[in-house]
């Protein structure tokens, strides 16, 4: 019986389209199946391949506008999903749309809700202030700096402004300053931002939708300001953006690190806002 064909990391660049620091991203991801030490002689299966075309297939599909946008944990997901013949049984079928539209609609499903963690005890306040810290740099991507928080390509996409501050402001902002008037909301130490994705309702059409979005966005409204201002004089003002289509972006000024699970909550609301509204109502 035959070996199964393997691929260099130069096969799959020319058969896939993609380039090589994407491809690497890709296995460090978990998109692609892992191959334990990397050098200039290993070869790949052939599920790094079907995947790669996969990918490649869903993103352009997403590109002509047949396809919602989905980040690559969406990706991931749906890869998972189906097992290598299964994909393989898809890009033989030129990855028929209703199908891949049903199987990224299963990704989104909702699950059981988790109950929230107890807050934790009360820490004493320490005896000298704390030195405000610098603003968390994005993670480095196939594209370089401009990504941030882990999500590549379709996901997350820091922009930056050009203006300088005009003046220096304290080294943290406080909820009261940022949004007089606006309270925060109950319960911010147990607060689980994948909870609100689990809570969707059974049918299309519940209040529970429009709900879980106004609350996930008053939430990240009122959370505090990551302000480019602390920085040196000439920082740029950082700008996050997660796409929920191919032209329509979410897009947070001054997100942290901490707070981007939230922002990535209120994306996957509006995608299965968009999923759920889209599909044919039944009589």
């Amino acid at each position: 019986m035959p070996s199964a064909r393997s691929y260099s990391l130069s096969e799959l660049v020319e058969t896939s389209g993609f380039d090589r620091r994407t491809i690497v991203y890709y296995i460090q991801s978990g998109l692609l199946p892992k191959v334990g030490r990397r050098g200039p002689h290993t070869r790949y299966p052939e599920e790094c391949l079907t995947r790669l075309l996969f990918i490649k297939g869903v993103k352009s599909l997403q590109a002509e506008g047949q396809l919602l946008t989905a980040t690559l944990a969406e990706i991931g997901r749906a890869l998972t999903a189906r097992d290598h013949a299964g994909i393989r049984d898809l890009l033989d079928r030129n990855l028929p749309v209703d199908e891949l539209e049903g199987l990224f609609a299963q990704d989104a499903a909702p699950t059981p809700a988790v109950a929230a963690p107890a807050p934790a005890p009360p820490v004493p306040a320490p005896a000298a202030p704390l030195i405000a810290e610098a603003a968390p740099q994005g993670v480095r991507g196939p594209s370089g700096d401009r990504r941030s928080y882990g999500l590549a390509d379709a996901g997350i996409r820091k922009r930056f402004g050009t203006e300088p501050p005009e003046a220096p402001v304290p080294a943290t902002v406080d909820h009261e300053d940022a949004h007089p008037g606006l309270p925060g909301l109950p319960g911010l130490p147990g607060l689980n931002p994948d909870n609100f994705e689990q809570q969707a309702p059974a049918t299309p059409g519940e209040a529970t939708l429009d709900g879980d979005l106004g609350h996930l966005l008053r939430e990240l409204e009122v959370r505090p300001i990551l302000n480019a201002r602390r920085s040196p004089p000439g920082a740029p003002e950082q700008w996050t953006e997660i796409p929920i289509t191919g032209r329509v972006y979410l897009s947070i000024r001054g997100l942290s690190t901490e707070d981007a699970p939230i922002a990535e909550a209120v994306a996957r609301v509006l995608k299965r806002a968009l999923r759920t509204r889209a599909s044919p109502t039944s009589a």
